[in-house]
């Protein structure tokens, strides 16, 4: 079973757009911040994940 991907690259939202909205305006402030905080590793998983996904996408295109 392949996980679920990050909601900006996923195909079937679980959020309403206002939902969406509010999380993508609430971590373009506390993304950056997470970073001097502790939250590195994670954020590298994140990005890590994020790029694997995009890469899938153009993979399967053609």
């Amino acid at each position: 079973m392949e996980a679920k991907p990050f909601c900006a690259h996923c195909e079937v939202h679980c959020f309403k757009a206002e939902e969406r909205a509010w999380n993508r305006q609430m971590m373009r402030y506390a993304g950056p911040r997470s970073l001097t905080r502790g939250f590195a590793r994670q954020a590298a998983r994140h990005f890590a994940g994020s790029v694997r996904t995009r890469i899938r996408r153009l993979r399967n295109r053609t």
